[in-house]
């Protein structure tokens, strides 16, 4: 597994929270919020915010590449989104951001905040020598801004945390930024805060508000907003400590550990063919990966000219693993996925939870090699007139040689002898001016053999 999964499980209410506000903007790119359940409180229609396509990614994030995200530019109009009102409680608002342009002072040029009128919760963004800082203020006494330590052209995890307690002069704020990976718990220590001010505080936190206030330079994208009265529920995460796939002969174990759960109801399990390497000048029929420039013609069988790689993409649903529910300790889960044929595979799993929500694992690879020590081969047509195909699945990256011998055990073609790594590969051999008759072929990969018979019919 490529690092540390994590998931981020979000559910609508319990006894104890509630998510207040969830918004990925699944809106048509090119259109203003103001169109999808925002209100603008200054400047309406003048730069309006709009939906920018392709959402921010944030690994982990159950935000992460769903729908688009939000465009702020320059100064124009500001808009809100309202929830149901919160007072003396805590209130977690998280989001993704990604900044392409900031100004240099960010006096009051705050881009984020609570409540559409009397702002509080402010969070701003300015850029020093290349690089950015985020500030934070409560009211109306100045931001308080990290360390320029934050680059441009990133996607970035923010966390606003604000204590609204009753009365005035105890208020605070506090702001988490993640540059990577999302913690299971509130960490001890905010990367700005706790920051109070002095003064009039709201009766409650009512809204979320965007802000465009900067003529300068300002140039960001938000994406993935929540607002929640818990830390988990804004969108951070019960953590998947591992998830691992163990190949024994046609058979794939796969095993992983949550190390605390919030309304899960379960695990879909899911798996792909990962994809098949072929040969320059090799022959295919049907649609390829985009990435080879190109599609393969299903009916004149053409020949390519360069090595490509054939991508199996569509994902399958092989089980459902029950989850634990809500849990404060360590679960642990395993699948075995039986009478596997040989190839290259992926599997992912599907976290769901009892509203519905969904996240996904980051994706795991396997090679099934199948049952005993001989390598797997299949070649086809056979007989054949021309043109052969030799389909080998490759455990291990190393020396794989094939080569053909005529009945006299003479060398009629040396087809490959090279490293080669795990996967499935599809390698042709050419007969040419090759005769007609029988033909052995020998696979060597490592300790594994394959030995087979072709007929060449001309």
């Amino acid at each position: 597994m490529r690092g540390v999964v994590v998931f981020l499980i979000l559910f609508q209410s319990t006894l104890l929270s509630q998510t207040l506000l969830l918004d990925d903007f699944s809106y048509p790119a090119g259109e203003p919020l103001t169109s999808h359940g925002w209100s603008a409180h200054t400047s309406a229609g003048t730069n309006p915010i709009l939906v920018t396509p392709t959402g921010l990614v944030y690994s982990g994030h159950p935000g992460s590449g769903t729908g688009n995200a939000a465009s702020l530019t320059g100064t124009g109009e500001d808009v809100h989104r309202t929830f149901t009102g919160q007072s003396n409680k805590t209130l977690y608002v998280s989001f993704l951001i990604s900044v392409q342009g900031a100004t240099t002072g960010a006096a009051d040029k705050y881009f984020l905040h609570l409540n559409s009128t009397s702002h509080t919760g402010k969070v701003s963004v300015r850029k020093s020598s290349g690089s950015i800082a985020f500030g934070l203020e409560r009211g109306s006494e100045g931001a308080v801004f990290t360390e320029a330590v934050y680059s441009l052209n990133t996607v970035y995890l923010i966390v606003l945390r604000y204590d609204h307690v009753l009365g005035n002069d105890n208020d605070a704020v506090s702001l988490y930024v993640f540059e990577a990976g999302i913690p299971s718990q509130e960490p001890v220590v905010a990367t700005l805060g706790p920051i109070t001010a002095t003064g009039t505080e709201p009766s409650a936190i009512t809204a979320l508000a965007l802000r465009q206030a900067d003529s300068e330079a300002t140039d960001l994208v938000i994406d993935a907003i929540r607002v929640s009265t818990s830390w988990a529920e804004a969108g951070l995460p019960v953590e998947l400590a591992w998830f691992r796939a163990r190949a024994m002969g046609s058979m794939v174990e796969l095993t992983w550990r949550t190390e605390s759960e919030a309304g899960n109801w379960g695990f879909e399990v899911e798996k792909k063919s990962v994809s098949m390497e072929y040969e320059a000048g090799s022959r295919e029929k049907g649609r390829i990966d985009e990435t080879t420039k190109g599609r393969i013609d299903e009916t004149t069988n053409q020949r390519h000219h360069s090595p490509f790689t054939v991508y199996h993409l569509p994902w399958t649903t092989i089980a459902f693993v029950p989850g634990s529910g809500t849990s404060s300790s360590p679960r642990e889960y395993s699948f075995v996925d039986t009478n596997i044929p040989p190839g290259y595979y992926a599997y992912r799993l599907k976290q769901i939870d009892y509203d519905g929500t969904v996240a996904y694992s980051e994706e795991i690879e396997t090679i099934v090699a199948g049952d005993g020590e001989s390598a797997d081969v299949r070649c086809y047509p056979n007989p054949f007139n021309g043109i052969v195909n030799f389909e080998m699945t490759i455990a291990d990256y190393g020396i794989v040689t094939l080569t053909v011998y005529d009945l006299l055990g003479r060398d009629a073609a040396a087809i490959l002898n090279e490293n080669r790594p795990p996967g499935r590969h599809l390698v042709q051999w050419d007969t040419g001016y090759a005769p007609s008759g029988i033909y052995y072929y020998v696979v060597e990969m490592g300790t594994r053999r394959a030995v087979g018979k072709l007929v060449l019919v001309k």
